[in-house]
């Protein structure tokens, strides 16, 4: 096999190679959440609404979980 010829099937291949392994050059979207109000202190047996306004993707949905500082229990 001529030089020219090896080299042109090595480059093909190492182009197709790299395509392969993810080198299309899709950049990574970012997501950001963000929180209203960002702390709030409630009262027993109120209510504190929260907001979430998600920016990055068409999915507007927010899963909450509510975390007692140290120290502190709240009833079920």
């Amino acid at each position: 096999m001529r030089p020219w010829k090896f080299c042109l099937i090595l480059t093909l291949a190492l182009g197709l190679g790299a395509l392969g392994c993810g080198g299309g050059g899709t950049a990574a979207t970012t997501i950001t959440i963000a929180i209203s109000p960002t702390t709030a202190s409630v009262i027993t047996n109120t209510t504190q609404p929260f907001s979430a306004f998600v920016s990055g993707s068409s999915d507007q949905t927010a899963t909450w979980t509510v975390t007692c500082p140290t120290g502190v229990t709240a009833p079920a």
